[in-house]
């Protein structure tokens, strides 16, 4: 039986070769995000041109339609890859676009661009943090070690990028409540005095007791947040984010409840938990995520790309299918800037993945070789607009 990385070599020559089907081409797409930062992939490209003689600059295939699809007239698939993927492999991107490969999974072109530094930096560790008194402390300006105290509690800064809550001697009773919160190009770790821990992601917070001391563990989130849940079967731990409830014993899970995104999304990593809104409420497995539409009242339950939902938290743009608007608001809370729409947008779907270390002007750059979609950057602002738009 072939191992993944032994399929992902196989199915990559069915797609240069334009021998792949439908359901081998949504395999490829998941591979390709899962393996985006393995040697796997690396190795891949590497037997690919091994034995291939130095060309200067960029080489260009033009391939012939799908296997079974007609001909098309414009926009025939394009393979463009740069000369040396082992030497920007760590920081590559595989952008895939188009409309008319594959109901569903639409392939026009995919580019490879290798990593440099441009326009727009690429968010960190920032975070301030709120203390129940109001003070408010700049977490990434902020020395390592003993931060503040509140009631029995010691906040402290590890030397790894997060926040640590540990109990001391002096313990009044009285329960605290703190707030951490990212700004757009910022991302923070906590771990919470439970020993529960927590990713925010950017524009993103959490409002939490400094000791946990009632029936159950009770948080709130704003933006997106991934969770690993210490166990404790006596004290459930519930998350509050935009009147849905989230409640669960021990598991990990990822929480997206931006208030600019087209639903609020729970997707289950390990355990289970219980998504209430209302008068309803769902139990999803492993490998499960519950959306709940805006406007909807009850939840949907569907498989995932997990890849693709927890890049993020991998330190990677990971997108399959994806419409330049869901990319676009992606970019905006990342590297902190605004975005505009010039004219009608194409409808062209987009797959790939891409570091989130890496400046923005990269991404763009891969974007734009597909021909779909064309950017215009006025300091921090990016116009969006159709290739065929006048500048």
């Amino acid at each position: 039986m072939l191992n993944e990385s032994e399929e992902l070599a196989i199915l990559y020559g069915k797609y240069v070769s334009n021998e792949i089907t439908k359901q081998e081409f949504e395999r490829f797409q998941d591979l390709l995000l899962k393996y985006a930062h393995e040697d796997a992939l690396t190795d891949l490209m590497d037997q690919t041109w091994k034995d291939t003689p130095p060309v200067p600059g960029d080489l260009i295939k033009e391939l012939p339609a799908p296997a079974g699809e007609p001909e098309r007239s414009a926009g025939k698939v394009r393979l463009l890859f740069r000369r040396y993927w082992p030497a920007a492999a760590a920081a590559c991107l595989l952008i895939i676009a188009g409309i008319t490969l594959f109901p569903g999974a639409a392939i026009k072109k995919s580019a490879f661009i290798p990593a440099k530094k441009q326009s727009l930096e690429p968010g960190g560790n920032k975070a301030m943090l709120t203390l129940d008194d109001g003070r408010q402390i700049v977490l990434d300006s902020t020395s390592n070690g003993r931060v503040a105290q509140q009631g029995g509690a010691q906040i402290v800064k590890l030397t790894d990028g997060q926040v640590a809550y540990k109990a001391s001697g002096d313990n009044s009773g009285k329960v605290f409540y703190n707030t951490m919160e990212t700004p757009k190009g910022g991302q923070y770790q906590l771990l919470l005095p439970d020993g529960s821990r927590v990713w925010l992601n950017s524009a993103s917070s959490i409002r939490y007791p400094t000791a946990f001391t009632g029936p159950s563990r009770d948080v709130e989130v704003k933006g997106e947040a991934y969770f690993e849940v210490a166990k404790n079967q006596s004290q459930p731990f519930v998350i509050v984010s935009r009147g849905m409830k989230v409640e669960v014993l021990g598991t990990e899970f990822n929480l997206m409840a931006y208030e600019d995104e087209d639903a609020m999304r729970t997707t289950l990593v390990n355990g289970s938990v219980r998504v209430v809104k209302g008068v309803d409420s769902k139990i999803i497995q492993q490998g499960e995520q519950a959306s709940l539409a805006a406007g909807e009242k009850k939840f949907t339950v569907s498989r995932p790309n997990m890849n693709e939902v927890l890049g993020w938290k991998e330190g990677e743009f990971r997108f399959k299918n994806a419409n330049i608007k869901v990319i676009m608001r992606q970019i905006a809370r990342w590297y902190d800037v605004d975005v505009e729409y010039d004219g009608k947008l194409p409808t062209a779907l987009f797959s790939g993945f891409f570091p989130r270390k890496e400046f923005a002007r990269q991404l763009l750059d891969a974007l734009e070789a597909t021909g779909d979609i064309r950017f215009i950057m006025k300091e921090k602002k990016i116009i969006v607009s159709s290739p065929h738009v006048k500048p």
